[in-house]
C-alpha cells in the first residue's frame, strides 16, 4: 500500500503570472498510474511523465495535482499560483 511517486516540474509553487491565463502543469509519476490536476485527468506517457493545461483565475489559484496507481494508492500535491491580470 506504498502512495505512488509523484513529481510536479511546471508550475513552482508562489509562481506569479500575468498575460497568458492558460499554463501548463508537468511532472512525473509511476508508469501506469492516473493523474488528475484538480480533478481532470492529465496525459500521462509510458515512461510516467504527464501534463495537462489549465486555466487561472484572477487572483489565487490552488492547484491539486493527484496520482492514483493501479492499486489505488494516492499521492497529492498541492501548488498555489496567482494570476494578475
Amino acid at each position: 500500500n506504498e502512495k505512488p511517486l509523484v513529481e510536479v516540474t511546471e508550475p513552482e509553487d508562489g509562481k506569479t503570472y500575468s498575460g497568458e491565463r492558460k499554463i501548463k502543469v508537468t511532472g512525473k509519476t509511476e508508469a501506469g498510474a492516473r493523474v488528475f490536476v484538480n480533478n481532470t485527468q492529465a496525459i500521462v506517457l509510458s515512461d510516467g511523465s504527464f501534463n495537462s493545461i489549465l486555466s487561472l483565475s484572477d487572483g489565487e489559484n490552488i492547484l491539486t495535482i493527484k496520482s492514483e496507481d493501479l492499486a489505488t494508492n494516492i499521492e497529492e500535491i498541492t501548488r498555489k499560483v496567482t494570476f494578475q491580470p
